[in-house]
């Protein structure tokens, strides 16, 4: 199906109010299917595409509808958008993550006066490391500079005209080893791992400027 006839049949099947403060270029106000794409928008249940349109006549794989009915049904599924004034980029995370996802931004000058712009994610420990645990993070640094202040091995996930973006992973972490029956397996060491693979998945998605 499209996803314009997905937006109705789910607004329909929910009964979703609500007006979105989202508006998408490709569906203006007198479009047929703009009350149901604007309800679902307002309802968190999508947020669209990078360049604001939702592109109504696309067709809806079996992996993309999986996530609007999940979105429906159960809050965690939903997302939140976090700004990132030290990137200027718009961050589109899981609403499960919100209370536990601790994020912060500061700029570092190495001692030859190189500056890079990092934002850093951690994951709300309380119970066993008791302190937030360093999950990933994205840096900025002008192009010239990404091998000296990186190394050979940075990962890069994107180039602007001036800048690239650098995207680091923890080599180790309290939880590296958490299915060795030596380690506890408690739902920290459970959550992180989720919380690791959605922001290695996602981080390379974002729109970097």
């Amino acid at each position: 199906m499209s996803r314009e006839t997905m937006a109705r049949m789910i607004t329909t099947a929910f009964d979703l109010k609500g007006e979105s403060k989202i508006t998408f270029k490709d569906v203006p106000k007198q479009y047929w299917a703009y009350p149901y794409i604007t309800k679902i928008a307002a309802n968190n249940i999508t947020t669209g595409y990078s360049d604001q349109t939702f592109r109504p006549k696309n067709k809806v794989s079996r992996a993309q509808f999986s996530v609007f009915l999940s979105r429906s049904l159960n809050n965690d599924f939903k997302t939140y958008t976090y700004t990132s004034s030290k990137l200027n980029v718009n961050m589109t995370l899981p609403n499960y993550m919100k209370n536990k996802l601790i994020i912060k931004e500061h700029t570092h000058e190495d001692t030859y006066g190189v500056k890079a712009d990092i934002v850093s994610f951690y994951y709300n420990d309380t119970s066993v490391a008791k302190q937030p645990v360093w999950i990933s993070g994205v840096s900025r640094v002008r192009s010239q500079y990404v091998e000296p202040f990186f190394g050979p091995d940075a990962v890069v996930i994107a180039k602007g005209s001036s800048y690239t973006y650098v995207m680091q992973t923890p080599g180790e972490h309290p939880y590296m080893y958490f299915e060795n029956t030596s380690y506890p397996k408690t739902k920290e060491a459970h959550e992180y791992i989720r919380f690791y693979n959605r922001l290695s998945t996602s981080i390379p998605t974002w729109s970097y400027r």
